[in-house]
């Protein structure tokens, strides 16, 4: 009975940790979402095992940026990772893993981003994992899409989806927020902008949602997802694809959200380039890149 209230006191801790307000982002966890995180990681101190996480992140540099491979914002934004790791191990030895897995294959679908370009950017950012001790493995979304039938469960999900996916409460956001990830020319009209930023959001939308149909993530079921943003990213979308969204692998609603260089950044390191203001990694956007000459 005492190594059960033990287990369970530093599981509490360390999702307290996790939580804090020095990594979080956006509000803490409540309901269904707090009770699987907690779950997990008191599976996994039962066993003495690494709490582990899914990381999400981008396929390559955004296309509007001059640099093509992993820079100072992924450098600290793992730095922030590894500095939430050594919090934990104060209190519990085994630590925290994190399995980052680019989305190279999916930016290529959906952005139109070269192979070359997503090739150098996650060949960067493994080569830069690579200096933490066995902290981060990085695996790009090619190599889960190689090993089930992806783009057959895709032409599936294009016929069956994409009039729903139109339809969903938030589509017109991913439109707006497409607009960021293309790479447009003075010669486009606001119609031309307007198409290939649906077309994008839409592409976006259906990969993500045959991802999860397809269950490139399996092999992961064990693991808490974690994103650099506020909320589950296509959520709606996945959703049209699940009676019951908890039949997703890894859980969908199992899931954390972190800060990226430091306490309140939200800029994804992919989404910026990082310049040295000899205190702190300024995350340096395409919309800022004229401020910093660069």
């Amino acid at each position: 009975m005492d190594n059960i209230l033990t287990n369970s006191s530093v599981a509490e801790n360390i999702y307290k940790i996790l939580t804090r307000k020095d990594f979080r982002n956006g509000p803490l966890p409540d309901g269904i979402r707090k009770d699987l995180v907690i779950k997990n990681i008191q599976e996994k101190v039962n066993r003495n095992l690494p709490i582990k996480f899914l990381q999400f992140w981008g396929g390559s540099k955004n296309i509007n940026l001059p640099i093509q491979e992993a820079d100072l914002c992924e450098e600290a934004t793992l730095n922030q990772l590894a500095r939430m790791n050594a919090e934990i191990k104060k209190v519990y030895q085994p630590g925290l893993f994190f399995h980052i897995v680019p989305g190279d294959e999916r930016v290529q679908i959906a952005n139109k981003i070269p192979k070359d370009r997503t090739d150098k950017y996650v060949k960067s950012l493994a080569t830069l994992a690579d200096r933490y001790s066995g902290l981060f493995k990085v695996t790009p979304v090619s190599v889960l899409y190689a090993k089930k039938d992806f783009y057959k469960c895709f032409d599936n999900t294009k016929k069956e989806l994409t009039e729903k996916i139109k339809l969903t409460v938030n589509f017109e956001k991913l439109v707006k927020g497409a607009r960021n990830n293309l790479m447009m020319s003075d010669k486009n009209s606001e119609e031309d902008v307007n198409r290939q930023c649906s077309e994008a959001a839409l592409n976006y939308s259906l990969v993500r949602a045959t991802e999860e149909k397809v269950e490139i993530f399996e092999e992961f079921e064990d693991y808490i997802r974690s994103y650099f943003v506020k909320h589950i990213p296509f959520y709606q979308q996945i959703k049209l694809n699940f009676g019951d969204i908890g039949k997703t692998k890894p859980n969908l609603e199992r899931s954390l959200f972190f800060y990226t260089g430091k306490k309140g950044n939200i800029t994804q390191p992919w989404q910026a380039i990082g310049i040295n203001d000899g205190t702190n990694i300024i995350f340096a956007s395409q919309t800022k890149l004229d401020r910093y000459k660069l």
